[in-house]
């Protein structure tokens, strides 16, 4: 699996260097196609409402969302206004969270989805928790 990213808002807490941890430790514990590409956006609040309104018919600021074209395309957008919040509200640091949203993208790229089953639910968290784990980084979520 590859990543670009791309910063439309300011957000240092997230960087190249920390999505590539992620993604080798996503690789060491899930099943990931070698040739899926995925695109990585930093969004304002502004933009990320219009996507979820357009895409998911839900008009409000989400805090990521992610979309799998193909076999070889996807595509991550977080909002860094949600980043900052979230980290607050929960008591992550932005690092933290922003690497959580990140991860919990990837695995909705790889068809993990919490909203089918409780079950899903409680593996998906389980996968999140190992994966930043592994980075050396935790959740409070």
């Amino acid at each position: 699996m590859t990543a670009e990213l791309i910063k439309r808002v300011h957000l240092s807490v997230f960087d190249e260097t920390l999505m590539r941890k992620l993604l080798r430790a996503t690789e060491r514990i899930e099943r990931c196609p070698k040739k899926l590409h995925t695109s990585v956006a930093i969004v304002s609040n502004t933009e990320i409402r219009k996507w979820n309104a357009l895409y998911r018919r839900k008009n409000y600021a989400t805090d990521v969302l992610s979309f799998r074209y193909s076999a070889t395309e996807a595509e991550i957008i977080i909002s860094a206004q949600k980043v900052r919040a979230q980290a607050k509200e929960y008591g992550n640091t932005q690092t933290e969270e922003a690497a959580f949203l990140f991860v919990h993208g990837v695995l909705h790229n790889l068809g993990w989805d919490h909203e089918r089953s409780e079950k899903e639910a409680r593996q998906m968290r389980e996968k999140e928790v190992k994966i930043l784990n592994l980075c050396g980084l935790h959740c409070a979520r």
